[in-house]
């Protein structure tokens, strides 16, 4: 490009510019014995800014919920499920995430920087 961004600037609020949604992660590593959080942003995947009110209405974390859009064919699936199959997909995000409204960060959530102890007849096990 060498500089000439005129192409990209004419697509600035063009008719191709929409909002969109992201998911802001948790990374959790261990640096020196000691474990750091860091904030990140997933961005392989993306969904329309509108479809976030899916999110406070269903509960995408819920298993009867992922296996429904699990049975769905792809073609039927909206773009906020195409998203949910694709963060929880073995190539999906490997970092502490939630999928709701942005929130205050709870270390407690996190099972990895969470001291308490894991059940293991809970569900979450």
């Amino acid at each position: 490009m060498k500089g000439n961004v005129k192409d990209l600037q004419d697509q600035v609020n063009g008719e191709w510019c929409d909002t969109v949604g992201i998911m802001a992660t948790v990374v959790t590593k261990e640096k020196n014995g000691e474990v750091k959080e860091y904030q990140a942003i997933y961005n392989k995947a993306f969904f329309p800014a509108y479809s976030l009110k899916n999110f406070r209405l269903i509960d995408y974390s819920s298993p009867e919920i992922i296996a429904s859009l699990k049975v769905k064919k792809t073609k039927d699936l909206k773009p906020h499920e195409r998203f949910v199959l694709s963060v929880l997909s073995e190539y999906g995000c490997k970092d502490f995430f939630v999928l709701k409204d942005l929130k205050e960060y709870d270390p407690n959530d996190n099972l990895v920087a969470s001291d308490k102890p894991i059940s293991k007849s809970g569900s979450d096990y």
